[in-house]
């Protein structure tokens, strides 16, 4: 799957870094989340109950950005774990700032994927993909 939608208040930041020289706010560790429908520019739909949580995912666990096509690309290098999840259907990720004030971007999952209550959902290394075109 490929985050590509960056949200308004990342793709500022980075401009203001690029063109202005004003440092972009540090918001690593980013933060992995898991939504029921489509989530916006808020986070909405967020998955709840179980034992359901973002998983942080620490700079060095990142690949380095790379050409691909007409943009760029990074992807995790670590499997992403979603343990003793409740029952639901998970149709989009997003990914948070460390703190989780700033949602920064989202994608939908390209099938709706169900899961059973209690069950472990894994985002393989490699499957996670920041794109910017």
């Amino acid at each position: 799957m490929a985050l590509n939608n960056l949200w308004d208040v990342a793709e500022q930041a980075l401009l203001n870094q690029l063109l202005t020289g004003v440092p972009a706010t540090d918001w690593t560790p980013l933060k992995v989340s898991l939504h029921t429908a489509e989530p916006g520019i808020t986070g909405a739909h967020e998955v709840t109950g179980g034992s359901y949580a973002r998983v942080e995912v620490p700079i060095d666990k990142w690949s380095a950005a790379v050409g691909v096509g007409d943009g760029s690309v990074s992807y995790n290098t670590v499997d992403l774990v979603f343990s003793s999840m409740p029952e639901t259907t998970v149709t989009y990720v997003g990914v948070w700032s460390s703190d989780g004030s700033v949602f920064i971007m989202s994608s939908p999952f390209d099938v709706a994927q169900g899961i059973a209550v209690g069950t472990t959902y894994t985002i393989l290394a490699g499957r996670l993909r920041v794109r910017l075109n």
